[in-house]
């Protein structure tokens, strides 16, 4: 999940055909991602609280958002790149919490 999150905001600095493509196929890994997690035994969205998630969404919506403000300021498409390595690290230090409290 991280590497797709990551490639989402690497997506970016494409242009937009290939962009749009990426994008695509970011959304259709995402859902096959979920459908075999919400398959596994025990699993079910209602076990889903949104207090639970809120740390991380508020997180990453301030990466991203941060990122996308940082490259309309400055223009410079690395900047992408920075925001693709920090969501990244966002993804696995949070799956990591979240795995060893449900271990």
């Amino acid at each position: 999940m991280a590497v797709l999150v990551a490639l989402v905001l690497l997506a970016q600095m494409l242009d937009t055909a290939q962009r749009s493509t990426v994008m695509f196929g970011a959304v259709a890994i995402a859902l096959l991602l979920n459908m075999q997690v919400q398959n596994k035994r025990g699993v079910s969205f209602a076990a889903f609280r949104f207090r639970d998630l809120a740390p991380f969404l508020i997180t990453m919506l301030v990466v991203i958002g941060g990122t996308a403000v940082v490259y309309a300021i400055t223009e410079t498409a690395w900047v992408w790149a920075v925001g693709a390595g920090l969501s990244a690290i966002v993804v696995l230090v949070t799956g990591a919490a979240y795995q060893r409290r449900t271990a």
